[in-house]
């Protein structure tokens, strides 16, 4: 079908852990995927390369 690129905004912050994000990009991962688009996730809170990331949003 389509590509999508799912941004997962996790961030750890004091008692949490990002672990509301990681579901949610998780439970939207496994229905995008069973209707039958591609998938790519990213993580907004990790080491990132530039070139890699444009190329995710080309593909997305």
């Amino acid at each position: 079908m389509s590509n999508i690129l799912i941004i997962n905004g996790a961030k750890k912050f004091a008692h949490s852990n990002g672990q509301l994000n990681d579901t949610l990009t998780e439970v939207a991962d496994g229905f995008l995927r069973d209707l039958g688009h591609q998938v790519k996730i990213v993580r907004a809170d990790s080491d990132y390369n530039m070139k890699e990331e444009v190329q995710n949003f080309v593909w997305g």
